[in-house]
């Protein structure tokens, strides 16, 4: 019995399994850091806002301060700003329909999200 050729069956019959768990980990770690990118724009959007109140857009105070976060904001469908002056006052910015592209494409999309968002909101006297 040939072990050499044993361990090249052994090796091409696991390699698959191997590369589709190395992706996916690569993959959906990508997923999760894009998703705190998002959180952490929307979190640095809402406080340009609290900052900037007595401005007179808002919105665009917001999608500056998330601008600075992400880059552009050609991936997001909607980007809306909130602030309510009743007791207790309250800021929110969401940011929603982010299209999320694949890196290494090997994973369907069928289980990865294509779309993400995130929400941030404050609270401030």
């Amino acid at each position: 019995m040939n072990k050499n050729g044993a361990t090249a069956i052994e090796f091409v019959l696991v390699l698959p399994i191997l590369l589709s768990m190395l992706f996916g980990i690569i993959e959906y770690g990508w997923v999760m850091k894009t998703q705190i990118n998002l959180n952490n724009a929307a979190s640095e959007g809402v406080r340009a806002v609290v900052k900037e109140e007595d401005a007179e857009d808002l919105e665009q105070v917001a999608k500056a301060a998330i601008t600075e976060v992400i880059g552009n904001l050609t991936k997001v469908n909607t980007c809306t700003t909130v602030v309510t002056y009743t007791d207790p006052s309250r800021a929110a910015v969401a940011i929603s329909g982010w299209t999320y592209d694949s890196l290494t494409g090997f994973l369907p999309s069928a289980v990865l999200p294509s779309v993400l968002s995130a929400k941030a909101v404050m609270v401030f006297p």
